[in-house]
């Protein structure tokens, strides 16, 4: 009888384990955090095609959009409720609306089962402009 005891002791630990681990897994999945405020941001908009490299893997393994102020750059996604085209902003000067965040993506949640794996092992956490208005500055 002690036995039975320890044994559903020990199995109720550890499916309270494993809650907590799939909760940990989930919030890891694909988080967001807001790093600034909406504020004005200055810059010339470049259109990167895809290379093996985090930027292209955080902009979901394609051509990608990023502001470049000075010597840094930095991905642009539209806000989720807007539909903004980048395109015809390529090459120019711009003021864009919008704000920075932080996304943690887990590389499983990018993985294909049907290819080998060449992919990323640990979360990786991706900058973003998130773009809520884009436009030419006035001449």
């Amino acid at each position: 009888m002690r036995f039975l005891i320890c044994l559903l002791g020990i199995l109720l630990s550890s499916l309270s384990l494993a809650d907590d681990s799939m909760s940990q897994q989930q919030s890891e999945t694909m988080s967001s955090t807001v790093f600034s405020e909406t504020k004005i941001f200055t810059g010339t908009v470049l259109k990167k095609t895809w290379a093996k490299n985090v930027d292209s893997y955080c902009a979901g393994g394609s051509d990608y959009f990023v502001l470049q102020q000075d010597e840094e750059e930095t991905l642009l996604k539209p806000a989720s409720d807007k539909t903004i085209a980048f395109t015809p902003f390529v090459d120019q000067t711009v003021i864009i609306n919008g704000y920075v965040t932080l996304e943690t993506v887990n590389p499983s949640d990018r993985s294909h089962p049907d290819q080998p794996s060449q992919h990323l092992v640990n979360p990786v956490t991706c900058e973003f402009l998130v773009v809520t208005n884009i436009q030419l500055p006035d001449n």
